[in-house]
């Protein structure tokens, strides 16, 4: 069995996650939040310092396994939790571009420039491809 645990940790399987019959409904999103910082932020990290909701709703996702998916509407309301707890893994959204993210504390103006940049030049391209943003 320790083995095993070993091996689910090594591949980013988490150990005892948080679930509502676990934890009392007051505490549910508290937990949670916790168990999003301590295993999506090392992640995060690794991905830019910034990744979309719709990332990490399925990496978390596929993280906890079996023992118990989150809604998206859990996520939601863990990522509210985690902007109370003060810690530097935030909840941001670009309202410009309606895009959630969840970013390190320490690059949330820096990003939010790039994204205005890219923003300004969508608009100024009426439209922009993958290519064309690269360059």
């Amino acid at each position: 069995m320790q083995k095993l645990k070993v091996y689910f940790l090594n591949i980013g399987i988490i150990d005892n996650p948080v679930t509502k019959e676990s934890t009392s409904s007051s505490k549910y999103y508290k937990a949670l939040a916790m168990e999003i910082y301590n295993n999506m932020s090392k992640i995060v990290a690794n991905s830019g310092s910034i990744m979309t909701l719709a990332d990490v709703y399925c990496r978390l996702n596929r993280a906890r396994g079996v023992a118990g998916l989150i809604s998206p509407d859990d996520l939601l309301n863990a990522c509210y939790e985690l902007n109370k707890i003060n810690l530097e893994l935030k909840y941001n959204v670009y309202k410009e571009l309606n895009l959630h993210v969840l970013e390190l504390d320490n690059t949330i103006e820096k990003n939010r420039e790039k994204l205005n940049e890219i923003l300004n030049l969508v608009i100024k391209n009426d439209s922009l491809t993958a290519n064309a943003l690269s360059k």
